[in-house]
């Protein structure tokens, strides 16, 4: 249930990148999802067509491909710490709200404790829970 939780996460962080704004560039998104399919580690199509089958879906490396993603994007660095500036920056470029930008990055700008991975899935979970409207998931929590 775990993992189809964070699989529904995943699909909608792509859709979140290719819809509507966010804090990854449009023309950036596309590149760095491409990376990260590239790598057998971090590749997750395969299990994306199991869900639109409804197919029993284990996801292992969601969480590799998460990291790797946010890596690409410039938010976290490889040993899971959160790229602050960048968050900011990002985060600037969609919205003038200067008090709940601030909210956001003292929120999910702190590292996780655990692996690279959990720190990255932590992140994503954070930016779904604090602004759902311009986080790059939807979610629901």
């Amino acid at each position: 249930m775990k993992v189809a939780l964070l699989l529904l996460v995943f699909i909608c962080f792509v859709n979140r990148i290719y819809s509507r704004p966010n804090i990854f560039k449009f023309k950036d998104a596309k590149r760095i999802h491409a990376v990260c399919q590239a790598n057998s580690e971090t590749h997750v199509n395969e299990y994306l067509e199991r869900l639109q089958e409804f197919g029993k879906i284990e996801v292992p490396n969601m969480a590799k491909h998460t990291l790797c993603m946010n890596i690409n994007a410039g938010l976290q660095y490889e040993n899971g710490d959160i790229a602050v500036e960048r968050l900011r920056s990002d985060l600037e470029e969609v919205s003038n709200n200067e008090n709940k930008i601030k909210e956001i990055v003292d929120t999910c700008g702190v590292r996780a404790p655990g692996s690279p991975e959990d720190a990255a899935m932590a992140f994503g979970k954070c930016l779904c829970s604090q602004w759902p409207q311009h986080a790059v998931c939807v979610c629901s929590t």
